[in-house]
């Protein structure tokens, strides 16, 4: 809305123009002064939008994933890492064709910081034996379910195709934040909604007032003193 338009709403009566009431002025003094009062969307990726959140998540996840990951033994000398196993090379240096164990970590952390779950799928041969580690991420997550039959329990996860992905849970590995019930973590995102909101609206109007030369171009002004009420 240019600023011709919305003097000459604010000064409008309220019959000629119901939407911007004098009678409400907050109502045309954030219309005048450019604001819709809407909080800007907030989910995993907005939330990386806010410059702090984007620094912690990144740092968490970094150093995480530069730790020594490898399997071990327990000995009567305490754990021993088996390096020689085929499995250590797989979880400390390539779990798929694509990415590292660096950038796997990587991933599965900003995802738990992000949502409060990281997935990782195991998978394995036809004997069973696991052959790589593959990110699923957070947002493809659909439900945990227990059969009844055997009371094994299941992750159900969207596919790129019309089907479920159904794995079993000796096939996933679960990082779970913060949790009620220790099967799923709380979404931080939604839980900090309302302040990662706040700071992604302070960004827009920041670069807002500063694209308009970093001050305010406009005044109002009346003839006769205000009481503050």
């Amino acid at each position: 809305m240019g600023i011709a338009t919305a003097i000459r709403k604010l000064f409008r009566a309220s019959i000629e123009d119901p939407s911007t009431s004098l009678s409400d002025p907050d109502a045309w003094f954030m219309e005048w002064a450019g604001v819709d009062g809407t909080m800007p969307s907030v989910n995993q990726e907005t939330a990386l939008g806010v410059p702090a959140i984007a620094a912690a998540v990144r740092r968490r996840a970094q150093t995480i994933a530069s730790l020594s990951v490898g399997v071990y033994e327990n000995t009567s000398a305490g754990p021993e890492r088996r390096e020689t196993h085929p499995v250590d090379y797989i979880v400390g240096n390539s779990p798929h064709p694509i990415y590292s164990a660096f950038q796997l970590w990587q991933a599965a952390v900003v995802n738990l910081d992000v949502t409060g779950n990281g997935y990782i799928e195991i998978k394995r041969n036809g004997r069973g034996r696991p052959v790589g580690l593959e990110i699923i991420p957070s947002n493809k997550f659909v439900d945990i379910r227990k059969e009844v039959t055997s009371g094994e329990y299941f992750y159900f996860f969207q596919s790129d195709t019309a089907d479920m992905k159904v794995l079993h849970v000796d096939d996933v590995i679960h990082l779970k934040g913060l949790s009620y019930n220790a099967i799923k973590g709380l979404n931080p995102t939604k839980i900090h909604k309302d302040a990662i909101g706040a700071g992604l609206a302070n960004d827009a109007y920041s670069a807002s007032f500063y694209a308009s030369g970093g001050h305010i171009q406009y005044a109002l002004e009346a003839p006769q003193e205000f009481s503050p009420k």
